[in-house]
């Protein structure tokens, strides 16, 4: 996870800066995940800048937060068309239940 996030914020501050930058980051991304593989004993990982931005822009927060009120408003417009459909409501009464003995 640290890896991760170390690439997506590598990465994501390349898309400030020009072409030359981007490809100075793009390495120092792949380098530094690389070393923090190689540092966990994980053999090290290797992003291209292009990884780095989709999985930041899928995983990212505004990303989840759109998605989840995407599927609010979706919940929310069944449930406003369900108004409008046709119900059957229906209504009973139990009858009196009387648990005595009577002699004959």
């Amino acid at each position: 996870m640290k890896r991760f996030l170390m690439g997506a914020a590598l990465g994501l501050m390349a898309l400030s800066f020009g072409a030359t930058e981007a490809v100075a980051a793009q390495s120092a991304v792949t380098a530094e995940v690389q070393a923090s593989g190689a540092a966990a004993g994980t053999g090290g990982m290797k992003l291209t800048l292009e990884e780095v931005i989709s999985t930041a822009r899928e995983q990212s927060v505004p990303a989840l937060r759109a998605k989840h009120q995407f599927v609010v408003s979706y919940w929310r417009y069944r449930t406003y068309k369900a108004q409008f459909l046709p119900s059957l409501n229906l209504s009973a009464n139990l009858g009196q239940y009387n648990r005595s003995l009577v002699s004959v």
